[in-house]
């Protein structure tokens, strides 16, 4: 294993707590989407196409909330989010514990030294030593490639660089048995070796902090715009919007994120491994195969971008109307009008009225009702052919169709007297009966449940 990305392949991970966090902020996975665009995007040619070999990929939820592979190179990426109430990163100490980068030392050691690192946030630096943190990794990386480093400068790096070291030993949790200072160390007596600092300057090195990420309140609202515009604009699609196609790739990685992403082979169990006599080679398999659920490349991506472009109203967020009902619900997932679901409901009840009125017990009512909802339910299957698409809404066509076919069985006396207005309303009340769709079928029960949840959880 001597590359950076076949490393980070190869090691388990030493935990998956990262999940846990993915299920609590969707946040995370916009911040792991905003960084495959970015892959996405360096992988374009001049003419936006994504050549065949292009190797970027993502892997969520390994050594830490996700790990960026482009070729030979890897870098483990840890996302922590900070509310606006708790401010800026004012300590080393903060950074350190609350910020990750602990957790990020540990695995890099683990790892062979040979990954990249970055910290992902959404609050800045505050002046004072975290900006001096910040300095010294741009420093450290010039002098890496070669920049001679002046007298003060060489100061302030060791200054910082051994400050950063006595957290670690003080941290202790997680860390090796050389980066543990003794429990009855304190930051006044512990003691940071020369063979510390030199560590801590390597990871340094290596280390990036990304400090200007959009807090979880407007990511929804300037994702788009921020990271999914410019691929647009590179692609030359500017008809249509950033906030459809967005949405498109963020779903792959929420799938991802909770380890759910698709594997060629299914559950098909393992047959015929072959292994070394230590195992090594099963290990590493299985390791890899584990990985494939949680693992997104660029061609992912494209293909999830191609699929947005040719159906961006798939991926518009929709309108919630204001009753949630089975047939309300319905008819926005399908696209059609808030005018058109208020319409739709009222025609439902004067339809149910005039059947309490009329009367189930008159005999033969009820003969009369079957016969009548099947002619309703031949009207909006034939509806149904002329309009539904295999991409794209088709509720409002659905809706407009209904009409058009109702006034033809008006004109043939076909409606038993009903009006074209009751009509429409019988077909409503077979919509909230689950009989009669405005787009493809989909967990209508659940839908309105996580709508109710989200209306209780709004101040």
């Amino acid at each position: 294993m001597d590359t950076a990305a076949e490393v980070v392949v190869a090691v388990p991970a030493g935990d998956d707590a990262g999940a846990r966090t993915a299920d609590l902020y969707d946040w995370q996975a916009a911040m792991a989407t905003a960084d495959g665009l970015r892959l996405f995007a360096d992988a374009l040619d001049g003419d936006g196409h994504l050549p065949a070999d292009a190797d970027g990929r993502i892997i969520c939820e390994h050594h830490e909330d996700w790990t960026v592979l482009n070729a030979p190179d890897a870098e483990l990426v840890s996302a922590k989010h900070r509310e606006p109430s708790s401010g800026a990163w004012t300590t080393i100490k903060q950074l350190v514990d609350k910020g990750g980068l602990a957790h990020l030392f540990g695995r890099w050691l683990a790892l062979d030294e040979k990954p990249n690192v970055r910290l992902v946030t959404c609050a800045a630096l505050a002046p004072g030593d975290p900006r001096k943190l910040a300095k010294v990794t741009a420093l450290l990386r010039d002098q890496a490639t070669g920049c001679e480093l002046d007298a003060p400068t060489v100061t302030l790096v060791n200054e910082v660089a051994m400050g950063f070291a006595k957290e670690l030993l003080l941290y202790r949790d997680g860390l090796p048995k050389e980066w543990q200072a003794p429990a009855e160390a304190t930051a006044k007596t512990c003691v940071v070796s020369d063979a510390h600092g030199q560590k801590v300057c390597s990871f340094l090195a290596v280390l990036f902090i990304d400090d200007r990420r959009p807090h979880r309140e407007v990511t929804e609202h300037a994702a788009p715009s921020m990271y999914m515009q410019p691929i647009l604009d590179k692609l030359d699609r500017r008809d249509v919007p950033a906030s459809a196609v967005w949405e498109a790739v963020l779903q792959l990685f929420r799938v991802r994120m909770r380890a759910q992403g698709p594997v060629p082979d299914g559950a098909l169990p393992l047959v015929l491994v072959t292994s070394s006599s230590s195992g090594g080679a099963t290990s590493a398999f299985e390791v890899r195969r584990a990985l494939l659920p949680r693992t997104i490349d660029v061609h992912d991506i494209a293909i999830a971008i191609r699929t947005a472009l040719a159906n961006p109203l798939g991926y518009m967020p929709l309108a919630v109307p204001a009753q949630l009902s089975k047939l309300s619900i319905k008819m926005a997932r399908g696209g059609c009008a808030d005018t058109s679901i208020s319409r739709a409901e009222r025609l439902r009840s004067d339809f149910k009225r005039y059947w309490r009125e009329r009367g189930d017990g008159v005999p033969g009512s009820a003969a009369d009702r079957y016969a009548m909802e099947r002619t309703f339910l031949r009207v909006a299957d034939e509806a149904t052919s002329e309009v539904r698409t295999a991409t794209g809404t088709w509720g409002s066509p659905f809706w407009i169709a209904l009409a058009s076919h109702l006034d033809r069985l008006r004109e043939t006396g076909s409606l038993d007297g009903l009006d074209n207005e009751l009509a429409l309303g019988g077909i409503c009340e077979l919509a909230a009966r689950c009989e009669v769709w405005f787009s493809p079928r989909f967990d209508v029960k659940g839908e309105i449940a996580r709508l109710r949840a989200e209306r209780t959880a709004k101040p």
